[in-house]
């Protein structure tokens, strides 16, 4: 009840808006043109007839719930009268604010007119009953009514009360586009109460991960949201609980309290005061109905379960390819000695080898003899740095008599 008391408020207020534009329409008019004469008395008269009319407008809404709200105590089925005392609203709002709106817009352009700014209408090509139709199709389609019998709701809970399974289903559920693509004009009627309901079309979804959505012992499918305890059993481990309308993503199951029932759907789009949902029963007389989308106000909204599974990640954005590393540098170049000092020296008696010119005499003095290529010789004798060598090897160390000629230290290597 107090939802509709609000939904009828936020209508008022917009009743008020459409008078407000009347009223500054028809000062400025009596202010600027000599021939009107202002009436204090007309404004004030105005004034209480639009609150009369915003305070019947709310009265006839809570009147209707009223009644509604007596026949659950009595045994009474009359939900119907939320979806008549919606309907007056709606019609109440619509049709006043139109009124006060068409009032403004003759004042303006009688003013315009006296005003030397002449506007021509002619009447025969207006087409006044087409925008009435796009006028009432908007408001249907803003404020479709979502029936959920009562008799439906009570073979739900006593389905839910004895734990029993229903008929099985299975449909994809990939990502929301795949389920939705599955589901879309198709019906399903888990419990077996009244076809195709809106908590079938819900449990749809928890079915397929072997689990059932709970409407806490109620049978009503706001009770999925608004019991506590079914609330945490239904999201576990694989939903989110969202509390804001603001946060609702496509995909999301929406949970309302529209009616005495609620209803529970699939968000076909992101959050807003009016979304398109996806979800069964809506439209229709109560009796069950395929799923559909249909663009449904949100001003009963109590709150949504995100299935994680069809959360969308972002790709993180590629890293940049990191520069590749400079080449070490080449290693300077290496100056080797012609004869580098070897870290085991040269002694008489080891074997060596040799080449270039010997010269013959016993201190490495005398004349040249000839040109050796690398030949292995063996140290007979050193004297001031040379080394004397044996050509065959049959020397014996320490006779440098034996020696076959004499060779600079860098003409020897060990």
């Amino acid at each position: 009840m107090l939802e509709h008391i609000i939904v009828a408020l936020i209508g008022v207020l917009i009743l008020g808006g459409a008078y407000l534009v009347d009223v500054i329409v028809g000062v400025t008019k009596a202010i600027f043109t000599e021939s009107i004469q202002w009436s204090w008395q007309k404004l004030v008269k105005s004034f209480v007839r639009a609150v009369l009319a915003g305070v019947s407008v709310v009265a006839y809404v809570a009147v209707f719930d009223a009644l509604a709200w007596y026949g659950s105590f009595t045994g009474t089925n009359l939900d119907i009268l939320n979806g008549f005392g919606m309907t007056g609203l709606v019609a109440a709002i619509v049709g006043g604010s139109a009124y006060y709106l068409i009032s403004a817009g003759k004042n303006l352009f009688s003013f315009f007119n006296s005003k030397d700014t002449k506007v021509e209408v002619d009447a025969s090509k207006a087409n006044y009953s087409g925008l009435v139709n796009d006028v009432v199709e908007h408001v249907k389609d803003l404020n479709e009514f979502l029936f959920t019998k009562k008799e439906s709701v009570d073979a739900h809970k006593e389905f839910e009360e004895k734990g029993g399974q229903g008929a099985v289903y299975s449909v994809p559920i990939g990502n929301y586009d795949e389920f939705r693509r599955a589901v879309l004009g198709n019906g399903y009627d888990i419990d077996g109460a009244y076809g195709a309901q809106c908590w079938d079309g819900a449990a749809l979804l928890w079915q397929q991960i072997g689990r059932t959505l709970s409407t806490g012992g109620t049978g009503a499918a706001k009770g999925t949201f608004q019991v506590v305890s079914a609330r945490n059993a239904n999201a576990g481990a694989e939903f989110e609980i969202i509390t804001s309308l603001a946060n609702v993503k496509r995909g999301d199951v929406v949970v309302l309290s529209t009616g005495q029932y609620g209803h529970i759907a699939f968000a076909d789009e992101n959050g807003a005061s009016v979304m398109s949902l996806l979800g069964q029963n809506q439209g229709g007389d109560g009796n069950g109905r395929p799923f559909n989308v249909m663009r449904i106000g949100m001003s009963t909204f109590i709150g949504a379960f995100r299935f994680k599974r069809w959360i969308v990640v972002p790709e993180p954005a590629p890293k940049p390819t990191p520069a590749p590393a400079p080449l070490p540098a080449a290693p300077a170049p290496v100056t080797v000695p012609n004869n580098p000092a070897p870290a085991d020296p040269i002694k008489v008696g080891d074997t060596v080898t040799a080449w270039g010119v010997g010269t013959a005499d016993s201190f490495g003095g005398g004349a040249t003899t000839r040109s050796f290529p690398e030949t292995a010789m063996k140290v007979i004798g050193i004297n001031n740095g040379r080394y004397g060598l044996n050509q065959y090897n049959a020397g014996t160390p320490g006779n440098v008599q034996d020696v076959t000629a004499w060779f600079a230290g860098s003409q020897v290597r060990k």
